[in-house]
């Protein structure tokens, strides 16, 4: 796996509906048979570039990741709201794609899994196992992601992140985002807002 800090990410300077698509929870990938193995290396060299410590290499890295995400952006990705997100077409598939639709809304376990027909704790022991990680959990990931996509690029009142990223109120808010992130979602908005004047120097 190649983590891209959001920062860096949103200043690669990729189509907006694309960045869109992305930070919003949809799983983006090119279809072609090809596309697969191609992508498998050239992601294990550049995760090699990074950690390797030098500024130079890493930001090669960051080019050529960005020419590829151009590339994938100008054609037609696959995406996991268009189709299942597993070849299975399985019911902890169904879960993730419902998660990735809504979790916007004040969306809860108990209607992800009715939503497949399961019954709650089966449904969260089911998804942990298949993907390492719990549905409140992959949930509250996906609200922090559109709330940092909305604190980097948006003049939104920080109550209203909270709202519009499917957070009941902000206290709860606070918290989840500082959990993930480090720092809470005013200081987080200004590192952007920093990063955004130097890129401009």
């Amino acid at each position: 796996m190649f983590t891209v800090p959001l920062v860096e990410f949103l200043a690669l300077g990729l189509p907006e509906a694309f960045v869109t698509r992305v930070l919003s929870g949809e799983l983006l990938w090119d279809a072609r048979p090809a596309a697969s193995s191609l992508d498998t290396e050239s992601f294990e060299r550049w995760s090699a570039l990074v950690s390797g410590g030098q500024s130079g290499a890493a930001r090669h890295a960051l080019a050529e990741l960005r020419s590829r995400l151009l590339a994938l952006a100008a054609g037609r990705p696959a995406s996991s709201l268009e189709s299942e997100l597993l070849p299975s077409h399985s019911k902890v598939s169904r879960m993730a794609r419902e998660v990735a639709r809504r979790f916007r809304e004040p969306l809860t376990v108990a209607e992800i899994a009715a939503s497949v027909g399961l019954n709650p704790n089966y449904a969260m022991d089911l998804f942990r196992r298949e993907f390492g990680t719990t549905l409140v959990r992959t949930l509250v990931q996906y609200r922090v992601a559109h709330a940092m996509r909305l604190l980097a690029t948006t003049g939104l009142p920080i109550a209203d992140v909270a709202e519009a990223s499917g957070f009941g109120s902000s206290s709860r808010f606070n918290e989840a985002f500082r959990q993930t992130c480090g720092r809470s979602p005013r200081e987080f908005r200004a590192k952007c807002r920093g990063a955004g004047r130097a890129d401009r120097r």
